[in-house]
């Protein structure tokens, strides 16, 4: 299997933030619309892998994140999944990574509820994905 967390085409078309330990990546078919997966430069393919420092990091990266939604876009929290295992348990990409669901009041459905049902699940134009990938980097990264 390959990775394409280590393909440098994936994280440059699909990255909207990078320090020197880890990416955040909105991904092409996002479960919702703040969905974003995050994971270690280096490649581990499970998180009981990586260093003490990618784990503090990592910790600190998505509280960056969470912050940033919380006092510009009133996000009232957040989900964190993750499968280590391989693809018995549902880990379709090797190597290690989180998914990050950010929460609001005004949202029209759960991570969970798509998730479980994939009729919910709504298909992107490359634009829509674009436009979306926009915002979200842009609160992220803004100063």
């Amino acid at each position: 299997m390959t990775c394409d967390f280590c393909n440098p085409q994936v994280i440059t078309s699909q990255k909207v933030y990078e320090d020197d330990l880890i990416i955040a990546i909105y991904p092409q078919k996002p479960t919702i619309f703040h969905h974003l997966i995050l994971f270690p430069k280096k490649h581990y393919q499970l998180i009981s892998e990586i260093s003490p420092e990618e784990s503090v990091r990592m910790n600190q990266v998505i509280e960056k994140i969470h912050l940033s939604f919380k006092v510009k876009n009133n996000c009232i929290g957040y989900n964190l999944t993750s499968n280590n295992g391989g693809l018995k348990i549902g880990q379709t990409v090797p190597h290690c990574h989180s998914h990050l669901f950010l929460r609001f009041d005004d949202e029209v459905i759960s991570p969970f509820k798509v998730m479980n049902d994939p009729s919910l699940k709504i298909v992107l134009t490359t634009d829509e994905w674009e436009s979306r990938k926009k915002i979200i980097s842009t609160v992220i990264n803004k100063k």
